[in-house]
């Protein structure tokens, strides 16, 4: 008897969709992580990670806001970050089933430079804020 009879879920096609199910989980997991690095440096000051649906989360972090959603058929999505309720930023993302991201047209190696990128925009958006305060 093979392995691939001994275990069924090995010998199962594997979709993208499915794929990205996985990776989506990946994803939120590294997000999390690297939130707590952020916060750990002082970058942002109370995040949380907030998974509103199966494949939407939302980060907050004081007036801050960052939503990320994601069709799993197709791996498209949308970001936004927003300030006290108010979109600032907005654009387009997808989710490769090679575990690969691209934000607004723009490839990323990998999700790792992907939940980097998507912090920075959060983060970039505290530091502006800051900026306009004191001006």
């Amino acid at each position: 008897m093979s392995s691939a009879t001994l275990n069924p879920i090995a010998a199962a096609p594997s979709t993208d969709e499915a794929v990205r199910a996985e990776l989506w989980i990946s994803f939120v997991s590294l997000m999390r992580s690297h939130l707590g690095a952020l916060q750990t440096s002082g970058k942002l000051a109370k995040a949380t990670l907030l998974e509103d649906t199966p494949t939407s989360l939302r980060v907050n972090d004081l007036s801050r806001a960052l939503t990320l959603k994601v069709e799993m058929l197709s791996g498209d999505g949308q970001w936004q970050v927003s300030r006290m309720g108010k979109a600032i930023h907005t654009g387009r993302w997808c989710l490769n089933p090679n575990a690969t991201v691209v934000i607004d047209n723009d490839a990323v190696e990998d999700m790792e430079l992907a939940v980097e990128a998507f912090a920075r925009k959060l983060w970039a958006t505290a530091v502006d804020a800051e900026t306009a305060e004191r001006n």
